[in-house]
């Protein structure tokens, strides 16, 4: 397969060039992430050819096409602004990284299969039970722009016909290898872990909803959904087993032995008070995720504690 990864340097774009078969032959953007090449480099991943390109700019992107002729059997798109929250304060910036950036890769590549990964912010707003069929209206930026950038998707492929088909994800979110460190898993694990604490401060009531799948997970539903015949459909793409964040931080720190003290403060800045089903997936795609929350902290902490090991052995 001939594939381009779009924000290829990120967390889902790092796991995925690991999983994807070393006989696949891929082109990854990254623009900020300038150790890229390198990790590339220490993986073996010689499959993979990087690319450094400022998605908004249509000119590097116009070039980026050039040099690679443009054409491809499939683009998963993965790049994005990676804080919904900074949407609040700062909505063009989120408006040029999720709607400008995908506008002028549709507008310069074609492919036959074009995998978007949407968000379950889309359903900003809502309460309860929550599927494809339902009503939009988000209010925050981040989720506005995802739910336009879906809309985009359709029409490259509807009206100007430059992709021959889509899946668009709504992706609920995972935990693992090379997230920021500012995401909730890695939290609690530093917290728990590695500092020892048994307390925890929450903003809010603890009641809003996660719903994350361990990464190794995300990226087998991906490869399915690439490789499936399914098409021109919209579908949401988690764990469909939410807890509560109060309930995440317990289970946490019973895993690590410890009866956790929360102390709740001030407002949560994203509070999800929708859930999804996995039905769908399953049902399309053959996708379950399979990797409990304890199998996946386990596997976190082993990476985290390495990644550590290594880090002491380069300071010396």
């Amino acid at each position: 397969m001939k594939l381009l990864v779009v924000g290829a340097s990120g967390f889902i774009g790092k796991n995925f060039v690991l999983m994807a078969p070393r006989d696949w032959e891929i082109t990854a953007t990254f623009f900020k992430t300038v150790d890229f090449p390198k990790f590339l480099q220490l993986n073996l991943l010689n499959n993979v050819k990087p690319h450094k390109v400022n998605l908004i700019d249509d000119a590097e992107v116009k070039d980026l096409a050039k040099k690679t002729g443009g054409l491809f059997d499939a683009i998963l798109f993965l790049a994005a602004n990676s804080n919904p929250s900074y949407s609040l304060d700062n909505p063009l910036f989120d408006l040029n990284s999720n709607i400008c950036s995908l506008i002028n890769i549709l507008e310069r590549f074609r492919c036959k299969r074009f995998i978007y990964l949407s968000s379950g912010a889309v359903y900003d707003g809502l309460q309860g039970l929550v599927s494809p069929d339902s009503n939009l209206s988000p209010t925050l930026p981040y989720a506005i722009s995802k739910m336009a950038s879906e809309k985009y998707v359709k029409f490259y492929s509807i009206r100007r016909k430059t992709i021959e088909e889509y899946v668009i994800l709504r992706f609920f979110g995972a935990y693992g290898p090379y997230e920021s460190p500012r995401k909730i898993y890695t939290r609690l694990i530093n917290s728990f872990y590695f500092n020892n604490n048994d307390e925890l401060i929450i903003y809010g009531d603890g009641k809003n909803y996660i719903d994350a799948m361990y990464v190794e997970d995300a990226i087998n539903g991906i490869l399915k959904v690439l490789l499936s015949k399914e098409k021109n459909i919209t579908v949401d793409f988690g764990c469909g087993e939410p807890i509560t964040l109060k309930e995440l931080v317990l289970r946490v720190g019973k895993f690590f032995g410890k009866e956790i003290k929360i102390n709740f403060k001030g407002e949560a800045a994203e509070y999800i008070t929708w859930y999804m089903s996995k039905d769908q997936m399953s049902r399309r795609f053959g996708f379950t995720p399979r990797i409990s929350l304890e199998e996946g902290l386990s596997k976190f902490v082993k990476y985290l504690d390495n990644k550590r090991l290594e880090e002491r052995k380069l300071e010396k």
